[in-house]
């Protein structure tokens, strides 16, 4: 995916609302036991956080901070 930080950031909120507002309607309504609203929220997350962490384009290469490991001689 080539978007910018902002778009992945509106498309990672709207996503986290939508899932999280429909599991629990789901899990109001008595349709899903609550283990299934656990593991289905986990997913929303590790997806949310999936989106935001994907490839980065060159440019944005230059913008990631590296913590330096220091090597043994």
């Amino acid at each position: 995916m080539n978007l910018s930080k902002v778009s992945k950031t509106i498309i990672v909120v709207a996503l986290f609302l939508i899932a999280t507002i429909m599991l629990y309607v789901a899990y109001e309504k008595l349709y899903i036991p609550f283990i299934i609203f656990i593991i289905g929220f986990g997913l929303v997350l590790l997806i949310c956080v999936y989106i935001m962490m994907s490839k980065p384009n060159k440019n944005e290469w230059k913008d990631i901070r590296v913590i330096p490991v220091k090597r043994k001689k």
